[in-house]
């Protein structure tokens, strides 16, 4: 269990770092609400409007992003190496697997509560 919470914390810090997966997990979203929105304002009546569609949109959107934030947890070039590493280390192999599938949860939910 100490495996998976230091894998964790350092595939989460790993995630931060990167600037652009910041950016494609909270300032593209809003802004392809807000663009999208404002030229499609006039387009869909008067009970629903283009924020709402782009809203529901942006479900799937975030749908999307966080898989490929998950392989980008496993096969980014920065941390290609040392992955290599940490799976050739002696210790369970489940531990690796889910301190990935559990950092790219927590930083794809971060993103998108934000």
């Amino acid at each position: 269990m100490r495996n998976l919470y230091l894998i964790s914390k350092e595939d989460l810090k790993n995630l931060v770092k990167n600037p652009m997966w910041l950016f494609y997990g909270t300032v593209f979203p809003i802004l392809l609400v807000v663009i999208l929105g404002f030229l499609g304002k006039e387009s869909y009546g008067g009970d629903v409007t283009a924020y709402d569609y782009y809203g529901i949109t942006l479900i799937i959107y975030a749908i999307l992003t966080s898989g490929m934030t998950s392989a980008n947890a496993f096969m980014e070039v920065a941390i290609r190496k040392p992955n290599m590493r940490i799976i050739y280390a002696p210790g369970d192999a489940k531990a690796i697997y889910l301190s990935k599938i559990f950092s790219s949860f927590v930083f794809s939910s971060g993103c998108h509560l934000f």
